[in-house]
């Protein structure tokens, strides 16, 4: 790990910039913050369309401030309606459930920034906690879509967060500091200087926090800059970040533990390392009918773990990964048979490499040498050391008509998939798998009027075994099925100056969805699953100084058929899926200088994870929170008073039946009080 000070992260800041870039077109706003640049839906900027057949959320900078979020997670589940959970690392890279997934939400959600992909081929979420929330210009969530464009790991929909870049001409620069509960402190910088060709950006933060329970200490640092080079008929960019995060590991806790001391940590010696990567070099061409584009991109990642499992047995891990890739494509936008049309083609290509090596200590096995470290990692003592392979090259194409009021789209998706897999110690010879996959989609959208649209899409997704599930086969190795899905949705909006409603139903009908049971340490498929569900979103202007977002969401997530452990599994629940989950988040400016923001937020009771067969006879429990936000401003300086879980309520959003039939639970933070100050130059 790194350590700076103050100094020291402003200069590493700016010099970074100077070397590095922005990779997109910035935004303008109509209205009241409605993008007018889209990225996501296309994979190229084009004009913002609330008739488009695919339906996306969008939350601006400008709800982004005024919102009580201290966090991007924050922002998505206040804003966008999204369920999150702790992931268990204290980090704030929370994972993702968009649509009743459960535990592999976030490998259904796809998450990019600045339409780049940044979801893992490993069982840990998208990192974003390293983006400042000042950096961020708006987050587009793409409900249930995104297969065709962007391949695995999209049946629930797509999350872009699209950052600032400077304008022609403009220098800026935003530092801001949070303090408060359980030792926690975030110190950020971002801005950017653009003149007539060159644009810089930069982002940087620094947090630390004990968080709410013992051993769960945590400290992350980032650092991003971005160099775009611009003429007029294109830009060239590179763009260049890095994360460093140390963090304890407090393990689960039984219902005993919990009731006694939720803060108490059940595995006191437990920490793990990370330290990521990512260069990323982005072009645009534009002649009169027609762009062209191409993303050039690398990461890397590795991962240090120590396990203190008592009785003198101990572990440590390091796993490492990198992906290199390319996305060329092209977009023509010409009439075709007099309508207005759009086409986009393009084709990802990407090459995955994974190791994992472990140095274990068990003394009950004799000859075992004694306690693990680093040190032991490569030499005789290593114990065991895995690596893996995946190529995904994919084409892809996706039209879209306008005629009339009418909007058609369709779009289809042909990937190779080769995946491999080796580990010596183990005496598993090498393993290899190719596939070849496969996504549809078709949808429209009837713009009934200037404010009433009704749209509908129907399609179908997939999505493969990560290296990490594919570890873990037991009795024998071998590679997961794909799981797939049939995907279809319909709903209506409307819009107006002072009243927006989305409401849409949908389901996913999954064969071989792919799941971890911890009651045998294995991932397996599923037998067929489905989720069904209903989502509505309001947004009420009443007046110029209050506006007011809520959000109703119902899933149920069910088993269709087949048999787990005896039990028939039809109609059965599939666990950590919350039936029921509601918001509402109000704000209100006061005054020229003062603002308010409460928000509420319910979470409904779901099934403990590993009672696939509904028979623990409990369930996770519901609960509600409390968050509010004051903020003063005083000339370029914002001050902020920010309180939540202000009911103290105490909860866990994820539970796990364990051996013998017992629960174990990672509680969740009781009320927390935190000042921000955030000034612009």
């Amino acid at each position: 790990m790194f350590h700076l000070n103050w100094r020291e992260l402003a200069a590493i800041c700016v010099a970074v910039a100077c070397a590095v870039v922005p990779a997109r077109v910035s935004a303008q706003t109509i209205g009241d913050n409605i993008p007018k640049v889209i990225v996501s839906g296309s994979r190229f900027s084009e004009a913002y369309d609330a008739g488009r057949p695919i339906g996306v959320t969008v939350i601006s900078a400008a709800d982004i401030s005024a919102s009580g979020a201290t966090s991007i997670f924050d922002v998505m589940r206040r804003l966008g309606g999204l369920h999150t959970r702790s992931n268990l690392f204290g980090t704030g890279d929370d994972t993702i459930d968009l649509r009743g997934f459960g535990v592999t939400g976030d490998q259904n959600t796809l998450v990019l920034i600045d339409g780049q992909r940044v979801s893992e081929n490993e069982l840990q979420s998208a990192r974003l906690s390293g983006v400042p929330l000042g950096s961020i210009e708006r987050i587009e969530i793409l409900r249930g879509s995104g297969a065709v464009l962007y391949g695995g790991g999209a049946t629930s929909g797509v999350i872009n967060v699209i950052t600032k870049v400077a304008q022609p001409g403009s220098r800026n620069v935003n530092i801001g500091t949070l303090a408060g509960s359980y030792g926690s402190s975030d110190l950020r910088i971002d801005g950017g200087v653009a003149g007539a060709l060159l644009a810089l950006d930069f982002a940087a933060n620094r947090f630390s926090t004990n968080n709410y329970r013992n051993n769960n200490a945590a400290d992350q640092e980032n650092i991003s800059g971005r160099l775009r080079l611009v003429g007029e008929r294109g830009e060239l960019a590179l763009r260049i970040a890095s994360e460093r995060a140390h963090t304890r590991l407090p393990g689960a806790l039984s219902a005993a533990q919990y009731a006694v001391d939720p803060r108490q940590a059940a595995t006191p010696n437990d920490y793990a390392d990370t330290d990521a990567n990512h260069y990323s070099l982005f072009g645009t061409y534009r002649f009169a009918q027609a762009d062209l584009a191409l993303d050039v991109y690398r990461r890397d990642k590795v991962n240090r773990f120590y396990n203190d499992f008592g009785g003198g047995a101990n572990q440590f891990t390091r796993s490492g990964s990198s992906v290199d890739g390319a996305s060329p494509r092209v977009r023509v936008s010409a009439p075709l048979l007099g309508i207005d049309n759009q086409f986009v083609a393009g084709y990802d290509t990407a090459r995955w490499s994974y190791r994992n090596q472990q140095a274990a200590f068990f003394p009950f096995f004799i000859g075992t040498p004694g306690q693990k470290s680093e040190a032991d990692l490569g030499n005789a003592n290593l114990t065991s050391d895995e690596t893996g392979r995946q190529a995904n090259d994919a084409w892809y194409f996706r039209n879209d008509a306008r005629v009339g009021p009418v909007r058609l789209s369709f779009g289809s998706r042909r990937e190779m998939l080769y995946q491999s897999t080796d580990n010596p110690f183990a005496f598993l010879p090498l393993t290899e798998v190719r596939r070849k996959l496969h996504a549809e989609e078709a949808g429209v959208a009837w713009a009934i009027d200037p404010r009433w649209t009704v749209h509908g899409r129907v399609g179908n997704s997939f999505r493969v075994g990560n290296v990490d599930e594919n570890r873990f086969r037991f009795p024998a190795p071998g590679f997961l099925e794909p799981q797939t899905s049939k995907d279809g949705e319909a709903g209506v909006t409307y819009a107006s100056g002072s009243l927006d409603i989305d409401v849409r139903g949908f389901r996913h009908r999954l064969m071989n969805e792919i799941m971890f049971v911890p009651a045998t340490f294995n991932n397996i498929n599923l037998p067929p699953t489905e989720r069904t569900g209903v989502e509505l979103a309001v947004k009420w202007r009443p007046v110029a100084s209050i506006d007011i977002t809520g959000f109703f969401t119902q899933v149920r997530a069910r088993f269709r058929s087949g048999v787990f452990g005896g039990v028939d599994l039809a109609g059965k629940e599939v666990p950590v899926v919350p039936r029921d989950r509601t918001g509402i988040s109000a704000n209100w400016r006061f005054t020229a200088n003062d603002a308010v923001n409460l928000g509420w937020q319910y979470v409904g009771s779901q099934i403990y994870d590993n009672d696939q067969a509904n028979t623990f006879g409990r369930r996770v429990p519901a609960y509600a929170t409390i968050d509010a936000k004051y903020t003063r401003r005083i000339g370029n300086v914002d001050i902020s008073l920010i309180g939540t879980n202000l009911g103290n309520r105490g909860y866990f959003s994820y539970g796990v039946i364990g051996a013998g039939g017992a629960s174990n639970v990672y509680p969740e933070r009781r009320r927390g009080l935190f000042v921000n100050v955030a000034a612009r130059f």
